[in-house]
């Protein structure tokens, strides 16, 4: 990563209720809550265009189907280093794999510095690499006395930034990624960038864990139009894990912002911040019990 690569977008991600999606779930039914309770928010929270029409825009395309799987060692070496792990393929109509398997690997950290100075690259052609800002509410994990833990979030309701450096390439073909040294061979500065974090002893030989198994249904690109050009992109995804089908584990709103040589104007800033504090006052919708869906997608640490 060049230092002075620029961020490319900024994305927004609430959690919301998985019981809220309990039933089999419909193009119908994620453009009603696109249409009532986003809807809502947009009118309550945003200023109108200068036509005088709402900021709501179109609403979801039909679902896209993928699974996915996370990885890590027993120790969850890479997530304690900040990095996770996660191999995805698309599913077509017929339930079958409609490309190739992809593997991402993701530095995720509140330092810009370190996100913005971190190369990760892959080592199979047409690998990408993404430099971004993950925002989230603002909450934190308390431990209480007991040892029991709970989420206490931000009065008034606020967000919190991540930056993030990913990288997705094919997964290759041959023997599976099993061991973290698959990995390393995967990402040739990975090794080096692990020895800084200084998290244990890194053992090439160390086995993977997969997690577990998730079909993800994901409803996207409905529009909020945050003025100066620029449209948050809107995403539903729902995770429904192994054989799990009356209702999804994990249930998602996002929207992501794409910028012009890492900046964003401030008007428009300030709408899609309006926009996100807004959505975490959905009431009866927002989950705060939790604090992000790949923490409940990795697998059991020993």
């Amino acid at each position: 990563m060049n230092r002075c690569t620029p961020l490319k977008a900024r994305e927004y991600k609430l959690l919301l209720k998985p019981d809220c999606f309990a039933g089999e779930m419909s193009l119908e039914k994620a453009n009603q809550f696109w249409n009532v309770q986003i809807e809502s928010i947009v009118r309550d929270h945003l200023d109108k265009k200068k036509d005088g029409k709402s900021r709501h825009g179109r609403g979801f395309d039909p679902a896209k189907r993928r699974t996915i799987m996370f990885r890590d060692t027993g120790s969850h070496l890479l997530n304690r280093a900040d990095y996770i792990l996660r191999e995805r393929v698309d599913i077509d109509e017929d339930g079958n794999e409609a490309a190739k398997p992809e593997l991402t690997l993701k530095l995720r950290t509140t330092d810009l510095f370190v996100a913005a100075d971190t190369a990760l690259p892959g080592s199979q052609p047409g690998f990408d690499t993404e430099f971004e800002e993950d925002i989230a509410p603002l909450q934190v994990s308390v431990t209480q006395p007991s040892g029991d833990r709970s989420i206490a979030v931000a009065e008034p309701r606020s967000m919190r930034s991540r930056f993030s450096v990913s990288t997705t390439q094919p997964v290759p073909d041959g023997p599976a990624i099993n061991c973290l040294g698959d990995v390393l061979e995967l990402h040739p500065t990975l090794l080096g960038n692990l020895v800084l974090t200084s998290v244990d002893e890194i053992r090439s030989d160390a086995a993977l864990r997969p997690g577990p198994t998730i079909s993800e249904l994901v409803f996207k690109d409905a529009e909020v139009d945050l003025g100066d050009g620029v449209t948050a992109k809107f995403a539903l995804t729902l995770w429904y894990f192994e054989a799990e089908t009356a209702a999804p584990r994990v249930a998602e709103i996002s929207f992501k912002c794409k910028l012009k040589d890492g900046y964003l104007p401030r008007g428009t800033a300030s709408r899609a911040q309006k926009l996100f504090v807004g959505m975490q006052g959905l009431r009866g919708w927002v989950n705060f019990e939790e604090e992000s869906k790949t923490a409940l997608a990795l697998p059991a640490r020993s």
